[in-house]
């Protein structure tokens, strides 16, 4: 008899929209998928940790200080209602194109293999210094607070202990001319 009637409680309850309704489902309200197609990969990922959703990028892909992979397509589409915690995959890299700026500086290059990314990318920014990571493995959702921590330096140019500068000067009598020398990284995933 006893079974019966908590069995009749928990199919009202169902029927009534109150099954789950205690503290648990209050905290798994839908979020809206921010649009992140457009932005550069690292903005990208902090709009959708934000709104407690995770990224995945089912190809490589590289970055640069210069060369931010930008989205063309996202899915689920911006606007769309989902459970916290979803995975939102980006395709359609493309480069969004800066333009070096500022005066020439250079730092001594400490050793970033071992470290997350984001330790080099923001060393290299504090330097004002520029940075490549290249081909990097697709992203599996991940719930790191930076893209760039999902990935761990395996390898670096120039190595630590080096003297990096922003470029150097190649002009010719008859042509300018400046060379780039990022710190070149190379990574894998946490």
């Amino acid at each position: 008899m006893r079974r019966a009637i908590l069995s009749l409680l928990a199919l009202a309850g169902a029927c009534l929209g109150l099954a789950g309704a205690g503290p648990a489902a209050a905290g798994s309200r839908a979020v809206v998928v921010p649009r992140v197609t457009g932005t550069d990969l690292i903005d990208g990922y902090h709009r959708l940790h934000r709104a407690g959703l995770t990224m995945s990028i089912p190809e490589r892909f590289s970055l640069a200080a210069l060369c931010l992979a930008s989205p063309s397509r996202q899915s689920p589409a911006p606007g769309t209602r989902v459970p916290p915690g979803t995975g939102v995959t980006v395709r359609g890299l493309r480069c969004a194109m800066a333009s070096p700026a500022g005066r020439d500086r250079s730092a001594v290059v400490p050793d970033f293999v071992g470290r997350p990314a984001s330790a080099a990318v923001a060393w290299a920014k504090r330097a004002g210094l520029y940075w490549e990571l290249g081909r990097l493995p697709p992203l599996r959702p991940s719930r790191r607070a930076e893209l760039l921590d999902s990935y761990v330096v395996t390898g670096q140019t120039p190595h630590a202990g080096s003297t990096l500068s922003r470029g150097t000067d190649c002009s010719t009598p008859t042509t300018r001319c400046y060379r780039l020398t990022p710190l070149r990284l190379t990574a894998r995933l946490r």
